[in-house]
């Protein structure tokens, strides 16, 4: 009867500790996203090599480009150019407003 008694409590035990570590899931699979808006063609490619620098390895730099800035097609040149090199680079775009009131 003692026997049975513990076979029985090893048994919840072991469905515990499974259901546990099941459960469990990583913090941060996917990574996060660090965000950097770019204003100056000239810095640009400074900025984004700096970034990529210190930032963390499962991180993604998303490069944010406003369509209102008179530079727009030169700074989606250089992020693009810069994603080729680097495939965690992802770029948003802004797009201006072009509502009349």
């Amino acid at each position: 009867m003692l026997i049975l008694l513990k076979l029985t409590c090893f048994g919840l035990w072991l469905a515990m500790m499974m259901r546990l570590i099941l459960a469990v899931k990583p913090d941060n699979l996917d990574g996060y996203n660090v965000t950097l808006h770019l204003a100056d063609p000239e810095q640009a490619e400074y900025e984004v090599r700096r970034a990529l620098h210190h930032i963390m390895p499962r991180a993604r730099l998303c490069l944010e480009i406003s369509g209102q800035n008179p530079y727009w097609p030169e700074l989606l040149f250089i992020a693009s150019s810069l994603q080729r090199t680097n495939p965690s680079v992802i770029i948003l775009t802004k797009a201006a407003n072009t509502a009349l009131i």
